[in-house]
């Protein structure tokens, strides 16, 4: 893996390892580990570029479906083996359905199967499916790949595409990326946050966030979301009467400040 955080765009995984490595972390990319090994001093990790002595090894690999046993079963998979659903999470096969981490979801920008094993998705998809079971006429359609995630004292979110994922959308995109405080710069603990938006090129509906930043970041791309999920323009965003209060914004706030510089 030749960078970390890929789910984003690279310029946020770049200044991800950058603050990485300014914090003291001795991060490795483009590196296999093919063996560990018990030391005297702890364990041995053993790469294809050398080794590391630890104290402690941590296995973060990933998810990848466990479905090998359906491999001669005629349900429709995508390569690396989760089942393919639709809306209302039935299968090709008449009576079979599947949810969660072992099944795609129809992403609502791009209208594509993606897989997207986050809690959030198996949660929505395990409740509506009993509801289907149970007689009701349901369907889960608001899938944006929706996460947050912090790291050390940096906040992350993204919801909805990148430019990295624009070949999935059937239309043309135009980017945005701003860099402005998270409250009012005279309050204690003002810091910077930078959003990036993706929007039609033509319409200006939005159709990605970005956010990367100090305490307060991650939480302000759920406005985003409704803003996808409903598709609003950058404009009509940027005149929403957020609340305000000098701990927590600024009058303009930085989510105003990226939907208003995307130009008509």
């Amino acid at each position: 893996m030749d960078r970390v955080l890929t789910v984003f765009d690279r310029e946020f995984s770049e200044q991800v390892a950058d603050y990485l490595r300014t914090s003291g972390v001795d991060l490795r990319l483009e590196e296999t580990v093919t063996e560990i090994q018990e030391d005297k001093d702890g364990l041995l990790v053993i790469t294809d570029k050398g080794s590391k002595v630890a104290q402690l090894v941590v296995f973060a690999v990933g998810v990848r479906p466990s479905t090998a046993f359906l491999k001669d079963s005629g349900i429709k998979m995508v390569g690396n083996g989760a089942i393919i659903i639709d809306d209302q999470m039935r299968t090709n096969l008449p009576d079979v359905y599947a949810a969660g981490d072992c099944a795609t979801v129809n992403h609502r920008v791009t209208g594509k199967v993606k897989y997207i094993p986050l809690a959030t998705n198996a949660n929505k998809q395990g409740k509506l499916i009993a509801e289907i079971f149970a007689g009701k006429d349901k369907s889960y359609t608001q899938a944006l790949g929706s996460a947050m995630i912090k790291i050390l004292d940096l906040e992350l979110a993204k919801t909805g595409i990148g430019e990295s994922e624009a070949t999935d959308y059937d239309g043309e995109i135009e980017s945005v990326t701003i860099t402005a405080g998270n409250h009012a710069h005279y309050y204690p603990g003002h810091g910077k946050v930078t959003i990036k938006l993706v929007v039609d090129k033509h319409s200006k509906v939005i159709l990605g966030a970005q956010l990367m930043g100090a305490v307060g970041t991650a939480l302000r791309v759920n406005p985003f979301v409704v803003a996808i999920s409903t598709k609003m323009t950058a404009s009509e965003f940027g005149g929403l009467d957020f609340g305000y209060a000098p701990p927590f914004a600024s009058t303009w706030d930085v989510m105003h400040i990226a939907a208003n510089a995307v130009k008509e």
